[in-house]
Protein backbone atom coordinates (compact mmCIF):
# COMPACT_ATOMS: atom_id res chain seq x y z
CA UNK A 1 0.00 0.00 0.00
CA UNK A 2 2.86 2.60 0.69
CA UNK A 3 0.33 4.51 3.50
CA UNK A 4 1.18 5.44 6.69
CA UNK A 5 -1.76 4.00 9.01
CA UNK A 6 -2.90 5.52 12.21
CA UNK A 7 -5.61 4.18 14.48
CA UNK A 8 -7.37 7.41 16.62
CA UNK A 9 -10.47 5.58 18.63
CA UNK A 10 -12.82 4.02 16.46
CA UNK A 11 -11.39 5.66 13.30
CA UNK A 12 -8.33 4.33 11.16
CA UNK A 13 -6.38 7.32 9.09
CA UNK A 14 -4.48 5.91 6.01
CA UNK A 15 -2.33 8.72 4.58
CA UNK A 16 -0.20 8.52 1.22
CA UNK A 17 2.05 11.07 -0.20
CA UNK A 18 0.11 13.42 -2.66
CA UNK A 19 -3.33 11.53 -1.42
CA UNK A 20 -6.55 13.15 0.68
CA UNK A 21 -5.84 10.98 3.81
CA UNK A 22 -9.06 8.22 4.08
CA UNK A 23 -10.98 7.61 7.00
CA UNK A 24 -12.50 4.66 7.83
CA UNK A 25 -14.71 4.18 10.81
CA UNK A 26 -15.42 1.12 12.91
CA UNK A 27 -18.05 -0.01 15.58
CA UNK A 28 -14.94 -0.27 18.20
CA UNK A 29 -11.51 0.98 19.41
CA UNK A 30 -10.53 -2.54 19.23
CA UNK A 31 -11.57 -3.08 15.72
CA UNK A 32 -9.85 -0.39 14.59
CA UNK A 33 -6.50 -1.13 15.81
CA UNK A 34 -7.05 -5.24 14.48
CA UNK A 35 -7.57 -3.32 11.05
CA UNK A 36 -4.47 -0.93 11.62
CA UNK A 37 -2.49 -4.25 12.77
CA UNK A 38 -3.95 -6.25 9.43
CA UNK A 39 -3.22 -3.13 6.98
CA UNK A 40 0.51 -2.81 8.59
CA UNK A 41 1.48 -6.51 8.31
CA UNK A 42 0.30 -5.89 4.47
CA UNK A 43 2.31 -2.50 3.68
CA UNK A 44 5.59 -2.39 3.42
CA UNK A 45 7.15 -0.22 6.22
CA UNK A 46 7.93 3.76 6.38
CA UNK A 47 11.54 4.12 4.77
CA UNK A 48 11.69 0.86 2.64
CA UNK A 49 13.45 2.00 -0.86
CA UNK A 50 11.12 1.35 -3.61
CA UNK A 51 12.02 -1.73 -5.83
CA UNK A 52 14.83 -0.59 -8.20
CA UNK A 53 12.85 -1.68 -11.38
CA UNK A 54 10.59 0.98 -10.38
CA UNK A 55 13.09 3.59 -10.28
CA UNK A 56 14.31 2.75 -14.16
CA UNK A 57 10.67 2.03 -14.83
CA UNK A 58 10.31 -1.73 -15.57
CA UNK A 59 6.96 -3.03 -13.78
CA UNK A 60 8.43 -4.57 -10.04
CA UNK A 61 8.33 -7.92 -8.72
CA UNK A 62 5.96 -8.00 -5.55
CA UNK A 63 7.30 -9.34 -2.53
CA UNK A 64 6.99 -12.46 -1.71
CA UNK A 65 4.15 -13.19 0.36
CA UNK A 66 3.13 -15.21 3.28
CA UNK A 67 0.30 -17.77 3.00
CA UNK A 68 -3.05 -15.91 3.41
CA UNK A 69 -1.46 -12.77 3.01
CA UNK A 70 -2.91 -12.36 -0.76
CA UNK A 71 -6.43 -13.20 0.10
CA UNK A 72 -5.88 -10.63 3.12
CA UNK A 73 -4.70 -7.67 0.67
CA UNK A 74 -7.49 -9.11 -1.75
CA UNK A 75 -10.02 -8.31 1.22
CA UNK A 76 -8.86 -4.87 2.03
CA UNK A 77 -8.47 -3.40 -1.14
CA UNK A 78 -12.20 -4.62 -2.20
CA UNK A 79 -13.26 -3.10 1.61
CA UNK A 80 -11.00 0.30 0.77
CA UNK A 81 -12.72 0.50 -2.60
CA UNK A 82 -16.06 -0.48 -1.34
CA UNK A 83 -15.86 2.31 1.36
CA UNK A 84 -14.48 5.01 -1.16
CA UNK A 85 -16.72 4.20 -3.64
CA UNK A 86 -19.24 4.55 -0.85
CA UNK A 87 -17.71 8.15 0.70
CA UNK A 88 -17.33 9.59 -2.86
CA UNK A 89 -21.67 8.62 -3.44
CA UNK A 90 -22.16 10.27 0.29
CA UNK A 91 -20.31 13.28 -0.87
CA UNK A 92 -22.10 13.75 -4.22
CA UNK A 93 -25.48 13.25 -1.98
CA UNK A 94 -24.35 15.69 0.75
CA UNK A 95 -23.93 18.35 -2.52
CA UNK A 96 -26.90 17.82 -4.51
CA UNK A 97 -28.99 17.87 -0.59
CA UNK A 98 -26.52 21.31 -0.01
CA UNK A 99 -28.11 22.92 -3.07
CA UNK A 100 -31.56 21.84 -1.94
CA UNK A 101 -31.10 23.29 1.10
CA UNK A 102 -29.93 26.69 -0.38
CA UNK A 103 -32.48 26.95 -3.07
CA UNK A 104 -35.07 26.44 -0.63
CA UNK A 105 -33.64 29.01 1.41
CA UNK A 106 -34.05 31.42 -1.99
CA UNK A 107 -37.65 30.21 -1.88
CA UNK A 108 -38.46 30.63 1.48
CA UNK A 109 -37.28 34.22 1.10
CA UNK A 110 -39.42 34.73 -1.83
CA UNK A 111 -42.25 33.31 -0.49
CA UNK A 112 -41.80 36.11 2.36
CA UNK A 113 -41.69 38.71 -0.06
CA UNK A 114 -44.61 38.12 -2.03
CA UNK A 115 -46.65 37.15 1.52
CA UNK A 116 -45.50 40.97 3.14
CA UNK A 117 -46.38 42.07 -0.77
CA UNK A 118 -49.68 40.44 -0.45
CA UNK A 119 -50.47 41.78 2.87
CA UNK A 120 -49.54 45.65 1.69
CA UNK A 121 -51.85 45.04 -1.34
CA UNK A 122 -54.95 44.12 0.73
CA UNK A 123 -54.15 46.79 3.35
CA UNK A 124 -54.49 49.05 -0.10
CA UNK A 125 -57.73 47.02 -1.24
CA UNK A 126 -59.62 48.01 1.84
CA UNK A 127 -58.40 51.81 2.27
CA UNK A 128 -59.93 52.10 -1.47
CA UNK A 129 -62.86 49.65 -0.27
CA UNK A 130 -63.43 52.31 2.18
CA UNK A 131 -63.30 55.25 -0.43
CA UNK A 132 -65.33 53.81 -2.46
CA UNK A 133 -68.18 53.26 0.35
CA UNK A 134 -67.78 57.09 1.22
CA UNK A 135 -67.54 58.44 -2.16
CA UNK A 136 -70.93 55.81 -2.89
CA UNK A 137 -72.52 57.41 0.23
CA UNK A 138 -71.80 61.31 -0.78
CA UNK A 139 -73.10 59.71 -4.35
CA UNK A 140 -76.49 59.17 -2.79
CA UNK A 141 -76.87 62.01 -0.68
CA UNK A 142 -76.50 64.46 -3.49
CA UNK A 143 -78.88 62.18 -6.02
CA UNK A 144 -81.33 62.35 -3.41
CA UNK A 145 -80.15 66.46 -2.61
CA UNK A 146 -80.76 66.29 -6.44
CA UNK A 147 -84.29 64.62 -6.37
CA UNK A 148 -85.95 66.79 -4.14
CA UNK A 149 -84.66 70.13 -6.23
CA UNK A 150 -86.28 68.93 -9.01
CA UNK A 151 -89.14 68.09 -7.20
CA UNK A 152 -89.39 71.20 -6.09
CA UNK A 153 -89.00 72.67 -9.48
CA UNK A 154 -91.58 70.29 -10.84
CA UNK A 155 -93.93 71.65 -8.45
CA UNK A 156 -93.30 75.37 -10.01
CA UNK A 157 -90.83 76.47 -7.83
CA UNK A 158 -93.17 76.87 -4.68
CA UNK A 159 -90.94 76.04 -2.59
CA UNK A 160 -88.14 78.63 -1.63
CA UNK A 161 -84.72 77.19 -0.62
CA UNK A 162 -83.85 78.35 3.01
CA UNK A 163 -80.46 79.20 2.21
CA UNK A 164 -82.00 81.27 -0.23
CA UNK A 165 -83.79 82.87 2.17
Amino acid sequence: LGAEVTAHGAMIMVSQRRQPPATFVFNSASQAQEWVAKMQQVAPQPGTPPARSLALGHAAKPPPEAPGQSAQISELEARVQATLRAATARAQRIKELEAAVQDGHAKDKRILQLETCVEHTSKEIQSLHARVEITSMEAKARAERIRELEAALADGGGGRDAAAA
